[in-house]
C-alpha cells in the first residue's frame, strides 16, 4: 500500500509540473540546470514540454497498474 501511495504522488508531482509548464510566462527548461532554448512562440513551446510531462506521469502510471494486475 506505502508503494502504491509514493508511486501515486511522484506521478502526481510529475503532473503538476506539466501543469506549471502550461502556465509559465516565460519559456521553461526540459532538463535541470539547462537553460531553456530561445524560441518564438514560447506558449507552443511550453505546451509542448506540458504534454512531455503529461505522457511520462501517464506512462509511469499505467506501469505501476499494469503491475498491479499482472501480480494477482
Amino acid at each position: 500500500m506505502l508503494g502504491f501511495l509514493i508511486w501515486s504522488v511522484t506521478c502526481l508531482a510529475l503532473a503538476g509540473f506539466g501543469i506549471y509548464c502550461l502556465l509559465a510566462k516565460e519559456a521553461v527548461s526540459l532538463w535541470a540546470g539547462a537553460a531553456p532554448p530561445k524560441v518564438k512562440d514560447v506558449k507552443k513551446y511550453n505546451r509542448a514540454v506540458a504534454i512531455l510531462w503529461f505522457v511520462y506521469a501517464a506512462l509511469l502510471r499505467a506501469v505501476k497498474t499494469v503491475r498491479k494486475v499482472s501480480v494477482l
